[in-house]
């Protein structure tokens, strides 16, 4: 799903890019997922911890979610996550 998107800084000065150079980003987009049961049933929106990459795709099983996150050096690394489910209002 998208989401507001933020502006962060870039760490170096803008400078002109050299040919086939790729800009560094300067906007951030949270990820966030529509959370479905097997049968179809919707549960909800979860939004990811900064870091977290949609790219691989992240597995899910039950409540576990495997993913690729990167950190403040934009080094890849696997991490396991548990979904934790808020109680159901009555």
């Amino acid at each position: 799903m998208h989401q507001e998107a933020y502006q962060i800084e870039p760490e170096a000065p803008e400078r002109e890019l050299a040919p086939g150079e790729i800009p560094e980003r300067t906007w951030v987009e949270p990820v966030a997922f529509d959370v479905f049961e097997p049968n179809g049933r919707y549960l909800g929106m979860v939004r990811a911890p900064e870091g977290f990459s949609s790219r691989p795709t992240p597995v899910i099983r039950g409540d576990t979610v495997w993913a690729v996150v990167r950190d403040e050096l934009d080094v890849p690394y696997i991490t396991r996550f548990h979904i934790e489910h808020l109680a159901e209002a009555n």
